[in-house]
């Protein structure tokens, strides 16, 4: 087990170079100190803005001026988002070259898989060994599976097919009864594009695991397994593809796996741990042996998460065998608000402001009608004149968010759009990614580039190379790491093709020059640098250009007496810092903020003073998440905290003169 003794000296030293007060963990009590200093197994829970991920770049910062390893072992650094990847690698700079070299590896948990696991799996599994890989890409799985399908066809009578049996399978709920045949077809290929061939027993499983079919001399059975193999023999997987590769790669071979991965990689370091999922989990656990340290990073209180209901976190944060650290005071707030959400949290004991930061009081916004809610914000902005204050995040500096996005089938059901009409979280994403070459090069609508600017053909031309380059055996860039290895390796290359770029756009917007005029000038210019271009592939031969889906303006932004609001679910803004936020109240499974959090009943008044969370005796589960939900909400300001709720629902109007005394929250 590898463990270093860094001096003061060292850590001024690294500190400095990322900007920081020389003296940031001079103190070796601190609990940053402490971490650092850490050389054991250990779970870090890090409360909302804690700084967690400039505390782990100090340490990788001291790491890379020990490497390389006496033992020739490297450190693996795991995150869930490619941007998180991006950030460390931004703020390391070109100071530390050495962190993102062999032996070493940065990457998300889905880019480790596909790199150690399902590729490896796919050369060796007996269908596919003599395949050639192309690419990960979940959205041509799905047109391929669709394509499947209407090639298979309905029949009739005692002809029916695959296609007759998922009709029937897709449809049996009661609501589909009101659905037309072309609605109905849809639900079955949904369900054809959920299913999952799992390698390790042969079973045909549903997305949440249940057997859909086992029986290998079923008709239907053999013909779902036909299609999956043909796709996957074309060398294309889906993101979880590569998970049902990579298992089938760890039960066949998995001593040899995890003796060689532990080998190589002495220390793993994984951030946002609150986000992985079992399957994940289960793979850091199957391909990392007791000779390596790990070190997780996370805030289990905030673990919420897209798609199924059942999705939960797999960290377990107080294990046998790991020290549990935690960084318990936020850089991003101050004690105001800190105050204000320390109800709503359940796992650290307390966290702390910045005593630095002075927010401002949080706000509970009382409406009769939800419309309301954005002008009483609006007006706190106005009042506290927070567009004086400098803004320099990435993140919108006002925020209007909710928990539930969709819209409300029934008018009296509170969600994001009753406050905000027109907002949908189904707004048409900009497609940046085709099926052929030619398609990159094409014009863009005038609503998109007026909305993105022109920067939106950079984006296509880098992932046109991006695929064409994926398409050579070996090859599995993402956009970040291809860029990164360009301006490394060949940054004559990447002179000329930004400057090819910059040409294009001007001929494009001005309609001088034709798609296939593009593709010619893009090809010669790869061969002109000697980059291999791959023969007879449909990718580059086809000149059919794919359609670009009608684009929509996003309507997620409003504009109210010249502040302009950003509108999402709370799921979309994880991660993000805000100057302000507005939480408003929404509905789902019948109960709200209100209802969860002035509940006398539980005595889970949580936005009253001094109260805490109590668990009920049953039916907490949908409370404890909406808990998840409203924590992360209300810990992504760093001036201005608001919180509207509808005024009949709220005990506020009735609270007792002492309690309004030493209310925490101001009351509108």
């Amino acid at each position: 087990m590898i463990k270093f003794s860094f001096t003061d000296e060292e850590i001024q030293s690294a500190c400095k170079e990322l900007g920081l007060p020389e003296n940031t963990f001079e103190d070796k009590t601190s609990e940053r100190r402490k971490i650092i200093d850490c050389w054991n197994n250990a779970n870090i829970i890090a409360c909302p803005g804690s700084g967690k991920t400039t505390v782990l770049l100090v340490k990788l910062l001291l790491l890379s001026q020990h490497m390389p390893f006496e033992d020739g072992s490297g450190i693996c650094v795991l995150t869930h988002t490619n941007v998180a990847i991006d950030e460390i690698k931004n703020r390391l700079g070109n100071k530390v070259d050495l962190l993102f070299k062999y032996p070493n590896f940065f990457g998300t948990i889905q880019s480790f898989v596909d790199k150690f696991l399902a590729l490896p799996a796919f050369r060796l599994h007996p269908e596919t060994a003599n395949s050639t890989f192309i690419k990960f890409d979940n959205g041509t799985i799905k047109k391929l599976k669709i394509n499947a399908f209407y090639n298979i066809g309905f029949g009739k009578g005692d002809k029916k097919t695959l296609c007759n049996y998922l009709y029937g399978q897709a449809n049996q709920d009661p609501a589909s009864k009101k659905l037309n045949g072309k609605q109905k077809t849809e639900k079955a290929i949904e369900l054809l594009n959920s299913l999952e061939f799992t390698l390790l027993d042969n079973i045909i499983r549903r997305p949440n695991g249940k057997t859909f079919l086992k029986d290998v001399n079923n008709e239907k059975y053999q013909a779902i397994r036909v299609i999956c193999f043909d796709i996957w023999r074309r060398g294309i997987l889906s993101f979880d593809d590569a998970f049902n590769f990579a298992n089938w790669y760890l039960t066949e071979h998995s001593i040899l796996i995890k003796n060689i991965i532990s080998k190589r990689f002495s220390l793993l370091f994984a951030d946002e741990m609150q986000d992985t999922q079992l399957h994940q989990m289960d793979i850091i656990s199957s391909v990392f042996n007791e000779a390596v340290t790990k070190q997780y990073f996370g805030d289990p209180d905030q673990a919420i998460f897209n798609g199924f209901s059942d999705e939960k976190s797999a960290w377990r944060d107080n294990i046998v065998g790991f020290e549990r650290l935690a960084i318990s005071d936020s850089k991003r707030f101050g004690n105001e608000i800190a105050a204000c959400i320390n109800p709503f949290k359940q796992v650290l004991p307390s966290i702390s402001g910045n005593t630095q930061k002075q927010s401002l009081q949080p706000t509970i916004l009382l409406f009769d009608q939800p419309e309301q809610a954005v002008g009483l914000f609006v007006k706190q902005i106005h009042n506290h004149k927070l567009l004086d204050n400098d803004w320099r995040s990435t993140s919108a500096r006002f925020n209007l968010v909710g928990s539930v996005g969709k819209a409300p089938a029934e008018d009296t059901k509170l969600t994001i759009n009753s406050y905000v009409p027109n907002y949908s979280k189904k707004a048409t994403k900009r497609k940046t990614n085709f099926d052929n070459l030619i398609s990159y090069f094409q014009k863009r609508p005038a609503e998109e580039t007026k909305q993105f600017g022109t920067k939106v053909y950079y984006e296509l031309f880098v992932n046109a190379l991006v695929a064409m380059l994926n398409l050579m055996p070996n090859n599995q860039y993402s956009k970040s790491k291809l860029l990164a290895e360009l301006k490394e390796n060949n940054p004559e290359f990447l002179t000329a093709f930004n400057l090819f770029i910059f040409n294009c756009i001007q001929q494009i917007e001005t309609d001088t020059i034709l798609p296939i005029d593009v593709k010619t000038k893009f090809i010669n210019l790869l061969t002109q640098y000697n980059y291999q271009i791959p023969q007879n592939t449909s990718f580059i031969n086809e000149n059919q250009i794919n359609s670009i889906d009608a684009f929509t303006q996003k309507n997620n932004v409003i504009v109210e007496d010249g502040i302009e609001i950003k509108v999402g679910t709370i799921h979309s803004i994880k991660g993000e810092t805000h100057m302000a936020t507005l939480l408003v109240e929404n509905e789902n499974y019948g109960a709200s903020e209100s209802s969860y959090f002035w509940d006398h009943k539980s005595g889970n008044d949580l936005f009253c003073p001094n109260n805490t969370y109590k668990r009920p005796k049953t039916s907490y589960a949908k409370l404890e998440q909406r808990l998840k939900t409203t924590y992360v909400a209300m810990s992504r300001p760093t001036h201005l905290l608001c919180v509207a709720v509808q005024k009949s629902k709220a005990s506020c109007p009735t609270c007792q003169p002492d309690k309004k005394a030493s209310c925490k929250w101001k009351v509108v």
